[in-house]
C-alpha cells in the first residue's frame, strides 16, 4: 500500500473535521472487535491491557495536531474501495509509563459522517521502514 503524504493545509482540515466528530461519542466507533483468522486485534489488546475505554481515546484523537500526522493510504480492503486510512502518532502517558501511539482514523459517510478509530495501539513495526515517519515536526 503506497503511502501518500497530503498537504498540512489538508492535515489541517481533515483534523478539524476528525475533532469535530471526536466531540460526539456517538458519532464515533473504535474498532475494538475481535479479528478472524486468529490474528489479535492490537486495539482490542492495548484496551484490555490498560483499561482505556473509547473516552480516553477520543481525548487523544481531539489532541492531534499536524506534527502528528504520518501519512494517507488507501483502504486495503477491497470494500472499501476509494477510501482513506491517515495514520497519526503522538507520545502520551496513559497510564504508568509514555507510549509512542500509532493512531489510524478514518471518516466515514453513510448516512451521516462518522468518525472510526481503526487503530490505537503503542507503535509495533515489523520492519525499520514501517517506523512512523512525521514530515511536518519541527
Amino acid at each position: 500500500m503506497e503511502k501518500e503524504i497530503k498537504a498540512p493545509e489538508e492535515v489541517e482540515d481533515y483534523l478539524r473535521k476528525v475533532k469535530e466528530l471526536a466531540l460526539h461519542e456517538e458519532l464515533t466507533q473504535v474498532n475494538s472487535a475481535p479479528w478472524a483468522d486468529g490474528k489479535v486485534n492490537k486495539t482490542r489488546k492495548y484496551m484490555a491491557e490498560t483499561g482505556i475505554d473509547k473516552k480516553v481515546i477520543l481525548n487523544v484523537v481531539r489532541q492531534l495536531e499536524v506534527v502528528n500526522y504520518s501519512s494517507t493510504k488507501r483502504d486495503r480492503n477491497p470494500r472499501f474501495p476509494g477510501e482513506y486510512v491517515w495514520e497519526f502518532g503522538i507520545t502520551k502517558n496513559l497510564i504508568d509509563q509514555e507510549e509512542d501511539l500509532y493512531i489510524k482514523l478514518k471518516v466515514r459517510k453513510i448516512h451521516d459522517e462518522y468518525l472510526l478509530v481503526m487503530a490505537f495501539h503503542p507503535e509495533q513495526p515489523y520492519r525499520p521502514e514501517e517506523k512512523l515517519i512525521f514530515p511536518y515536526s519541527t
